[in-house]
C-alpha cells in the first residue's frame, strides 16, 4: 500500500506496452491453472460477445475458467463451453454476506482456483471480499471512463488492471490508481467477417440501424431529423433503433410526430447474441451518442462488416474518422445527414470503409492477441503470488 500511496506521475505517460514488455509477459512458462471469473448482474449481457472468444482461447492456453454469477443474472450470454457456473446470492446483510462468502471461498478452494478476475467494475466488491476470504490476488477489467472513480483506493491484492482502451488506461494513470506496471492495455477481441456485408441485394431496401443508450434526447432528436431528411429525399431505406433509456418515451413521440413510424421500427435493447444477428443483416450502423463505456455495439457492427457512423467526440480507440468510421458532430443532424447520404450514394466508398475497419479489427482487436495478453498477465500474477507464498513459508521456517 505504501508503494501505491507514493505513486506519482512525474514523467510523460508511458506508451501502452512500455511496462511490462510483451516479451516479459510471454516469457512466463505456460502451465495449467484455474481462474474465477466474477461477474455482475449485467456483465454478460453487455460484454458477452467479447468474453466468449476469450473463454475459448483460454481453454487452449490450459487455463480453466469458472464463472461466479449472481443468482438472478441472465445466463444466455455465457460462453457455450463446458465450464462450471457457480451462482451466488446477493451480499447484503452481514449474516447472509458472511454465509455467501464462506460458501464461495470453499468453492474456490475445492476447484483449486489460483486467481480471481472481476470482469468489470460491477464485480469489484465481490472480488475484494473473496480476495480477503481466500488470500488470492485479483485482476480487474475496466470498460468505462469513470472506472477510476468506481475503483477507489485499490488494495495490495489488486495485481493488475486491464483497461479496454487507451483513454481508460490514461484515466487510470492520471488518477494514480496504480503504478504503470500493473496497468495493461487489453483491447477487446472480437470475431469478425472477412468481407463487408453491406448492400448485398440492389433490389432490397437499405437497413439503417442505430443503437446506444436512449438517455440523450438531443442526440436522438438529431438522428430522427436525419431519418426524416432521408425519407423526404426518397431514399429506399428502413430505419431501426435498438435501445432503451430515460428519454425513450419522448423520442418515440417525436418520431410519431415526424411521421417516421411506417419507416422506423423501435426494438428493445438486445443481448449481444441477438444484436450480432441483427447487425449481420444491417447495411449501415449509426451510434448517435458518445458513451463513457466502450461502445460494444459499434465494435460488433464493424465486425459484422457494416460501415459505421459515430460521434466525432467518441472516446473509443477504434473510431477513426475515414479509416474505420465516418464521424459527425453529435446532435448536428445536417452533418449526420450529409455523412449518411455519402454512404448511400457512394456504395463502393461505404464498402471500402467497412473493409478498412475489418482490417483494423484484425490488426488491433483479434481474439488471439487478446487471449495471449490476458493469459500472460494471469500467469505472471499467479507466479508472483506463488513466489510470495514461498518466501513467507521460508521466513516461517527460519524465524
Amino acid at each position: 500500500m505504501a508503494e501505491d500511496q507514493q505513486f506519482r506521475l512525474s514523467q510523460p505517460l508511458p506508451e501502452p506496452d512500455a511496462a511490462p514488455t510483451e516479451e516479459a509477459l510471454e516469457a512466463v512458462s505456460p502451465r495449467p491453472c484455474r481462474v474465477a471469473w466474477l461477474a455482475g448482474p449485467d456483465t454478460f449481457n453487455r460484454i458477452g460477445r467479447i468474453l466468449q472468444p476469450l473463454a475459448v482461447g483460454l481453454m487452449d492456453e490450459l487455463i480453466g475458467v469458472n464463472v461466479f454469477l449472481p443468482e438472478k443474472a441472465d445466463e444466455r450470454e455465457l460462453p457455450n463451453l463446458p465450464i462450471d457456473v457457480i451462482r451466488y446470492s446477493r451480499m447484503g446483510w452481514l449474516m447472509f454476506r458472511n454465509k455467501t462468502l464462506s460458501t464461495l471461498a470453499q468453492e474456490i478452494t475445492n476447484r483449486q482456483i489460483t486467481l480471481l478476475h472481476a470482469l468489470d467494475t460491477s464485480a469489484i466488491e465481490q472480488a475484494r471480499r473473496l480476495s480477503n476470504a481466500t488470500g488470492l490476488s485479483y485482476v480487474v477489467s475496466c470498460y468505462s471512463l469513470g472506472d477510476a472513480k468506481r475503483l477507489g483506493p485499490i488494495d495490495a491484492r489488486v495485481a493488475a488492471l486491464l483497461p479496454a482502451s487507451e483513454n481508460i488506461r490514461r484515466e487510470l494513470l492520471e488518477n494514480h490508481i496504480a503504478p504503470s506496471d500493473r496497468i495493461h492495455l487489453v483491447r477487446p477481441g472480437v470475431y469478425h467477417v472477412n468481407r463487408a456485408t453491406c448492400f448485398p441485394d440492389e433490389s432490397m431496401s437499405i437497413a439503417v440501424v442505430a443503437g446506444g443508450q436512449m438517455d440523450d434526447f438531443a442526440a436522438y432528436d438529431g438522428l430522427l431529423k436525419t431519418f426524416n431528411d432521408i425519407k423526404l429525399r426518397n431514399y429506399d431505406c428502413q430505419f431501426f433503433i435498438i435501445a432503451n433509456g430515460k428519454a425513450e418515451q419522448r423520442i418515440r413521440a417525436t418520431a410519431e410526430q415526424m411521421g417516421l413510424n411506417p419507416r422506423l421500427t423501435f426494438i428493445d435493447r438486445q443481448p449481444p447474441s441477438q444484436l450480432q444477428g441483427i447487425l449481420k443483416s444491417a447495411d449501415i450502423y449509426i451510434s448517435p451518442v458518445d458513451l463513457p463505456q466502450v461502445d460494444i455495439a459499434s465494435l460488433l457492427a464493424m465486425a459484422a462488416g457494416d460501415p459505421v457512423l459515430a460521434p466525432s467526440d467518441s472516446t473509443d480507440d477504434f473510431i477513426i474518422d475515414g479509416k474505420t468510421a465516418l464521424t459527425f458532430q453529435r446532435g448536428n443532424h445536417l452533418d449526420l445527414t450529409a455523412k449518411l447520404i455519402r454512404l448511400l450514394d457512394d456504395r463502393p466508398f461505404a464498402t471500402g470503409l467497412a473493409e478498412s475497419a475489418l482490417t483494423y479489427l484484425h490488426e488491433n482487436h483479434s481474439p488471439a492477441a487478446t487471449v495471449n495478453h490476458v493469459a500472460a498477465v494471469y500467469r505472471q500474477v499467479i507466479a508472483a503470488q506463488e513466489q510470495a507464498s514461498a518466501q513467507q513459508a521460508r521466513r516461517r521456517l527460519t524465524g
